[in-house]
């Protein structure tokens, strides 16, 4: 009997294998798994791009948003505010499960930072490209259905770095996180390259970085936003 887990969330369906009486394999899929393959349909209407078939999201270059709030912390926000997701894994729902639910709770905010699942260093591609996946597709569905998503981007160490912009706009706003990367010398090396790249890349009309203020490379006129972490401005 093998387990395997489905694109969106975590949970497990059984495939069993066929004995020698029988010639088809079968599959017990649950409820819950059969509502997120549905939602796949809309996913026809997305631009993709190669070599892995990665959502292509649209610029925006609307209004900078005034506060920034992790998505954990919903239920205290303004309706001014800005949500983001980062913030650990294990505190972000698999919103494939239900993303018609999500998009209705995050559309009466003014703008929304795309999800921001993570790409670990010394993981499997396998992984790390369904993080991206699944960073492009919940953020493109909901450009689709009106929301005004501020792109985001994340890597892991320098082998992510061939293909973790894939599916983001030029010319646009875009945002990233930094907290905790200042723990490890090699991880702050790679946040810098990083950022550099997707500079480089994309070619921004403005930068939003939440975490700690890092020095970088970067042209004298490309705006750039600092918002403190959550945890640093409840300190201040």
């Amino acid at each position: 009997m093998v387990k395997l887990l489905t694109l969106f969330d975590d949970r497990e369906f059984v495939v069993k294998k066929p004995t020698l009486l029988k010639k088809k394999t079968t599959c017990i899929i649950p409820k819950a798994t059969k509502k997120i393959w549905r939602n796949l349909d809309e996913f026809n209407t997305f631009k993709y791009v190669t070599p892995y078939d990665i959502p292509q999201l649209k610029p925006y270059n609307g209004t900078i948003p005034k506060r920034l709030v992790p998505y954990c912390n919903l239920s205290k926000a303004t309706d001014n505010d800005c949500p983001h997701f980062y913030i650990d894994d294990n505190r972000i729902p698999m919103m494939g499960q239900n993303i018609e639910y999500f998009t209705k709770r995050l559309a009466r905010f003014p703008h929304v930072i795309a999800p921001d699942y993570t790409m670990y260093c010394g993981a499997p591609f396998a992984i790390n490209l369904r993080s991206l996946f699944m960073n492009r597709s919940i953020a493109c569905y909901w450009q689709e259905h009106g929301l005004h998503i501020i792109p985001s981007f994340n890597g892991g160490d320098a082998q992510t770095f061939d293909y973790c912009l894939a599916g983001l706009p030029k010319y646009s706003v875009i945002a990233c996180g930094n907290v905790g990367v200042s723990r490890s010398i090699i991880s702050l090396k790679l946040w810098k390259c990083l950022v550099e790249k997707a500079i480089k890349d994309l070619e921004p009309t403005a930068l939003i970085i939440y975490g700690t203020k890092i020095e970088f490379a970067h042209p004298d006129d490309l705006p750039i936003y600092w918002y403190d972490d959550f945890i640093h401005s409840k300190l201040r």
